[in-house]
């Protein structure tokens, strides 16, 4: 796995259009927040912590299409997706070094470009009355994490990258804006209040706003640790047995 791995980051690092895009891109939003909140400068953290919730709106609309095309664009160039199953690698290897290389690097990069100016805010004014802060930037890390990792590994179920995109918009789009606020509302109809309550804990857009401006609780932590590794786990069986009977086109 870590001859996989150092090939993953060697093409990464010589795809220059690529490596450009994936650095360049998540850039622009550590100024996107300075843009929203300069008029909040000197003011503590919690006064400022309001336009994260933009903030979100725009990583969840971006984020997921950029980290599946850019490892596609890898994955899929002059075969090597297909190549690396042909090759005799194991099909948990071939998952596990996507993730090591390219879902720890966009995992890491979108994490610090979305809070960086946040938590310069916290240590120059300090956070105000927001609690938890250490708590709450780990568990963004960790919604980020399950954004990218499972729009990699989605990626590789359709093994193609304009398909894999075209998936993982309507994974995190429309079966997250649509589909499951739909079920809740279903759920509170018919007076399964505690149900619908779980559903919307679900929803990953939901999960970045509670990790960063709403109270922080046992249930709050569960979803979001809990439904991570839940996706990546249902992900990488899919993906697993997609490479087992080496279904490429």
């Amino acid at each position: 796995m870590n001859r996989l791995i150092r090939a993953e980051l060697y093409r990464f690092r010589h795809t220059g259009h690529l490596f450009w895009y994936a650095i360049l891109l998540p850039l622009s939003f550590v100024f996107m927040p300075i843009i929203l909140c300069w008029d909040m400068i000197d003011k503590p953290l919690d006064v400022s912590i309001e336009s994260l919730g933009t903030m979100c709106v725009l990583v969840y609309n971006f984020f997921p299409a950029l980290a599946a095309g850019i490892s596609g664009q890898l994955f899929n160039k002059g075969k090597i997706g297909y190549y690396e199953v042909m090759a005799g690698n194991k099909p948990s290897h071939i998952i596990m070094s996507k993730i090591f290389s390219d879902g720890v690097f966009f995992s890491g990069i979108y994490t610090v470009c979305v809070s960086a100016f946040y938590i310069y805010l916290a240590i120059k004014n300090g956070v105000g009355s927001i609690t938890h802060p250490f708590i709450r930037l780990g568990l963004f890390a960790v919604v980020m994490t399950h954004i990218v990792v499972s729009s990699i590994m989605i990626m590789m179920t359709a093994k193609k990258t304009v398909s894999g995109v075209i998936l993982t918009y309507c994974r995190f789009m429309i079966f997250d804006i649509a589909f499951m606020p739909a079920m809740a509302a279903i759920a509170t109809l018919l007076g399964l209040d505690k149900v619908a309550l779980h559903i919307g804990y679900m929803v990953v857009f939901n999960q970045l706003e509670l990790s960063v401006m709403s109270p922080i609780d046992l249930t709050a932590i569960l979803h979001i640790v809990l439904g991570f590794l839940g996706e990546f786990v249902f992900w990488y069986i899919v993906v697993y047995k997609g490479i087992k009977k080496k279904k490429f086109s």
